[in-house]
């Protein structure tokens, strides 16, 4: 199997954060959860071989008396190799780095989670295709 012209190569967490303010409501089941996601890289530039992509989860953060706030900020470290159009990256950087780290984001949501008690869980994501 041939590998993908870029590959992430590290992971970098900026921003883990919760903050509980009702614990008792923080167990029940069904938590609802106001959940936002953030994309953003850096700017790229042709003669480099080293993209940063950053993605960052935001719960609860703008929602009025929310029994707790969690945000996870992480950024992947991806190289990009010479066969790799250049005026393409921009938008791997958007549209496939998200989705290449949202794995990461959820397992740090979930150990932060259940480490303070809150019953709190990541809905699923529609993964988009050249069809939708």
């Amino acid at each position: 199997m041939k590998h993908h012209p870029i590959q992430l190569i590290d992971l970098q967490i900026r921003e883990l954060r919760i903050l509980v303010n009702d614990p008792a409501e923080c167990q029940k089941d069904n938590l609802e959860a106001q959940v936002a996601y953030q994309v953003g890289s850096h700017t790229f530039k042709d003669d480099q071989d080293i993209l940063m992509a950053g993605f960052r989860c935001l719960i609860n953060v703008d929602k009025e008396n929310a029994p707790f706030e969690l945000t996870v900020d992480i950024v992947g470290v991806f190289t990009v190799g010479d066969e790799f159009p250049r005026d393409k990256v921009e938008h791997f950087a958007k549209h496939n780095a998200p989705i290449i780290l949202m794995p990461y984001i959820r397992e740090n949501v979930y150990s932060l989670a259940i480490r303070a008690g809150v019953n709190v869980h990541l809905p699923l994501v529609q993964v988009p295709t050249k069809n939708s």
